[in-house]
């Protein structure tokens, strides 16, 4: 399967779907008031440019929401939960496989993910994290070996590789794990 920044994977698409559908994942109390938006914002697709606006603030509007779900959520279960999707995606035979992995550091409210970048570091995996490229607006792909000494506190707040650290090529990327709370089916 081509992968979106180009390259490919070494599973086809029925082994990527068996995974992520059988990675244990369930439906939970965010889920079900989200699926009313998410068919709003289907039946909207394709409109005249005037109702993008609508659906762009219907889509803030369900971030916001999924954004006060989350925050609802005590600590102690925030990280409960995330040490659970950390020992899942550590689990699965993508993870195994890869030789390049890039990660984030959590930032608020995300899932942490220190432990999962001492992991594949640990297991010899090549880890890589983003770094903004303030001038430009970008974000570039680092390699880490040492996360106490090749990490700063970068302008959005996350923890980010140092200057002078080798970048990662897209392409070297066997799995990537991006942050994210609330999506539609593209």
């Amino acid at each position: 399967m081509p992968r979106p920044w180009g390259g490919t994977n070494q599973r086809g698409d029925a082994e990527r779907r068996r995974t992520f559908g059988g990675s244990g994942l369930k439906p939970d109390r965010f889920s079900a008031p989200l699926e009313a938006d998410r068919k709003w914002i289907m039946a909207t697709r394709n409109k005249s440019a005037g109702e993008a606006d609508l659906v762009r603030t219907a889509k803030a509007e369900i971030r916001r929401r999924v954004e006060a779900a989350v925050a609802a959520i005590q600590a102690a279960e925030r990280a409960e939960r995330g040490e659970m999707a950390q020992r899942r995606l550590a689990a699965l035979p993508e993870f195994a496989a890869a030789g390049v992995i890039l990660l984030y550091r959590s930032m608020r409210g995300e899932i942490e993910t220190s432990a999962l970048v001492i992991r594949a570091l640990r297991d010899g995996k090549r880890v890589a994290l983003p770094r903004t490229d303030r001038e430009s607006g970008t974000m570039r792909a680092v390699r880490i070996m040492d996360p106490a000494a090749d990490l700063f506190r970068g302008p959005c707040g996350a923890m980010e590789p140092r200057d002078g650290l080798p970048e990662v090529a897209a392409e070297e990327i066997d799995l990537a794990v991006i942050p994210g709370r609330a999506f539609d089916i593209r």
